[in-house]
């Protein structure tokens, strides 16, 4: 463990002075100092007789990734996933997205170290819904999603969650190295290019994962989901750059608000047709049936709009893991728009 992180918050606790700041960093203080006063070795649970016997072998394998992340994957791991928390939650952290009523330009906030990002996470659900109401009182737009994990950029050695234990073995593997993908390369203040280079990464991963297991079956199964994933992904995407012409046209408001219904609508049939498609699959079902907003559209496009981009870099770096690390790292320098416009001209590689 490391302890920078204590004397950091508690500085940052004397300095802020806004009062809903202090609530703020006092939640995630207390939060994550739960996590790593509740944290329990998982050699230690694994040699231990009263270990589930599922639970001792979704922490096997957690140990198997790691050594695979570092040694294949070259994604530095240390201290990282080696202590397991039994949360007794659905989520570790729940994110507000935030976004105007006519608009998509997402709200962000900006913290310490991190940079800017496009959402504000809470330990508790009730205390992240609060907080949304209060921009959804003044006209706002508003999503509040739950999160399994996530990840101190190597700050402190963030510990395996009952949140996300138990998923299958590749979401389980894909899940691992998103969140150490992002020690190896994270822009403050740049939430899409740091969550698609980390989605992109655990791509490849698990990829190579299961190839080196040899379960075909396994990876075929994840290929697919991985597939419905991009389908809607794209599906978002494109009623998302529908409203945002609405957005920007010279139309009223009202009819701006008439249209913006109307594309919600449209978003439900089409993915309706999608699922069809797809054999019945109810993967979104359950997103697509909750309300709809702006600030919703947005929390895909964050995690998956540049994908594609990073996936095409990869290969035409030959799938060479070390170069296209070298590759994103000199995206560092550039400002966000110039980022995104050399990254969507690399060529699609053929074969």
């Amino acid at each position: 463990m490391r302890f920078i992180l204590w004397p950091l918050m508690a500085c940052l606790l004397l300095t802020l002075g806004a009062c809903e700041s202090l609530q703020f960093y006092s939640q995630a203080a207390a939060g994550q100092l739960s996590l790593m006063s509740n944290r329990e070795s998982i050699k230690a649970l694994i040699e231990d007789p009263d270990t589930s016997a599922s639970l001792r072998e979704k922490l096997e394998l957690v140990l198997e990734l790691r050594r695979f992340a570092q040694d294949e994957l070259q994604l530095p791991v240390e201290g990282q996933y080696s202590h397991y928390v039994d949360l007794e939650r659905d989520a570790v952290v729940w994110n507000v997205f935030v976004a105007p009523e006519l608009s998509l330009e997402a709200k962000s906030w900006c913290y310490p170290i991190a940079g800017c990002a496009a959402y504000r996470g809470y330990f508790h659900e009730d205390s992240a819904r609060e907080y949304a109401a209060e921009f959804a009182a003044q006209g706002f737009d508003t999503y509040v999603g739950g999160v399994a994990a996530y990840s101190t950029l190597g700050w402190l050695d963030d510990p395996v969650l009952s949140t996300f234990i138990h998923r299958q073995e590749a979401q389980l593997a894909d899940l691992v190295f998103h969140e150490l993908a992002h020690q190896v390369l994270y822009l403050p203040g740049d939430t899409r290019f740091n969550e698609s280079f980390a989605t992109a990464v655990a791509q490849e991963g698990v990829r190579r994962w299961m190839e080196s297991r040899g379960d075909t079956e396994a990876f075929s199964h994840y290929i697919q989901e991985r597939r419905r994933q991009d389908d809607f992904t794209q599906l978002v995407s494109r009623h998302r750059a529908a409203l945002v012409k609405v957005y920007e046209s010279e139309l009223g408001e009202s009819e701006k608000r008439a249209l913006k219904s109307t594309r919600f609508e449209a978003l439900r049939t089409d993915y309706a047709s999608l699922q069809h498609e797809w054999g019945g699959s109810h993967d979104y079902s359950a997103w697509m049936a909750a309300p709809m907003s702006n600030a919703k559209l947005n929390s895909v496009a964050l995690y998956y709009d540049l994908v594609p981009a990073f996936l095409n870099l990869l290969a035409e770096e030959e799938n060479t893991l070390s170069e296209f690390y070298s590759r994103c790292q000199q995206f560092e320098g550039l400002d966000p728009a110039e980022r995104y416009r050399q990254l969507k001209s690399v060529p699609v590689t053929k074969g």
